[in-house]
């Protein structure tokens, strides 16, 4: 398994492919590899949103592992991917939330405090960024900020209103 990501095809993310349909398939599966070879399948999911593409698919198949996955490793999914939302990627955390709370909305309560709330964060400064243009791309964001709220439960709908506000406040 380890080195199945390092050979990895430059046109698709083998180790997204290949996480995201263990954790369908077999999420007891995935939690036993991810308790008996810690290190190799965290190095998986790092590799994996690393070189996950700001597209649709991408995110939906990060939101697949996230929700399927056990906590610990839902968590450790959305820490990668909160530190790789940046420049070309910036719209990634904001794919991934939507996508999560259109796949699986309760799984957002599963992560820890500090993860939700850094995801959340990215992607209201991400929607508030685009609403200024200073965000490159004719994606609309802003939209998907409202999905967001629309599809997830009322905790985290209110949670990122309240994000909003504070971000459209701040100068």
């Amino acid at each position: 398994l380890g080195d199945v990501y390092k050979r990895q095809d430059t046109e698709t993310n083998l180790s997204l492919k290949v996480i995201s349909g263990i954790s369908e398939k077999d999420s007891e599966k995935l939690e036993t590899l991810s308790q008996n070879n810690k290190e190799t399948i965290d190095e998986l999911t790092e590799n994996a949103v690393e070189n996950a593409e700001n597209t649709k698919e991408d995110s939906e198949l990060i939101a697949k592992v996230v929700s399927f996955a056990s906590d610990d490793l839902a968590n450790k999914v959305v820490q990668e991917v909160s530190k790789n939302a940046t420049e070309e990627n910036q719209t990634l955390s904001v794919k991934v939330l939507k996508a999560i709370v259109e796949t699986s909305p309760e799984k957002i309560n599963d992560l820890d405090a500090e993860t939700k709330d850094e995801i959340i964060d990215q992607a209201v400064e991400t929607a508030k960024q685009q609403s200024e243009g200073k965000l490159e791309g004719d994606e609309d964001v802003t939209n998907d900020v409202a999905n967001i709220i629309v599809n997830a439960d009322q905790d985290t709908a209110n949670e990122v209103l309240e994000l909003s506000l504070i971000h459209i406040s701040e100068p």
